[in-house]
């Protein structure tokens, strides 16, 4: 009884300690870059109207079945992410892409990349 009940303590503390930690350490490599093609997508999505995103759980499905990132990682990035920082990212990935932030730009973008699924922001977009 003592041995389960200091298990769940310990399994109690470590959730708390990664939960706090979460929110301060931005993802960097190839979850970074995942997140933010999700978050750019989310943004594309947003400003046009005949397009829509997958969910964030369908996000981190989409993350580990083709990318080889783990799902876990990615859904914790987006929900404990600052936003501050997910919206950097988001943007930063538009750029690099030559994406001006007006809208008709953006929705020119994105009805040419919706359902592609070897474009990293496409693959997050449906028709709606």
């Amino acid at each position: 009884m003592r041995n389960s009940s200091y298990r769940r303590l310990l399994c109690s503390l470590s959730f708390v300690a990664l939960s706090a930690c979460a929110g301060s350490l931005e993802p960097e490599g190839a979850t970074g870059d995942f997140v933010g093609s999700y978050v750019a997508a989310v943004e594309v999505a947003r400003d046009c109207p005949g397009l829509s995103s997958v969910s964030i759980d369908r996000a981190g499905e989409i993350a580990a079945n083709t990318q080889g990132v783990r799902r876990q990682a990615v859904l914790a990035s987006l929900y404990y992410s600052k936003t501050d920082w997910l919206k950097a990212k988001g943007t930063s990935i538009l750029n690099e892409r030559g994406v001006n932030a007006k809208a008709s730009d953006i929705c020119r973008f994105g009805n040419g990349i919706v359902n592609r699924s070897d474009d990293p922001i496409g693959r997050f977009l449906r028709a709606a």
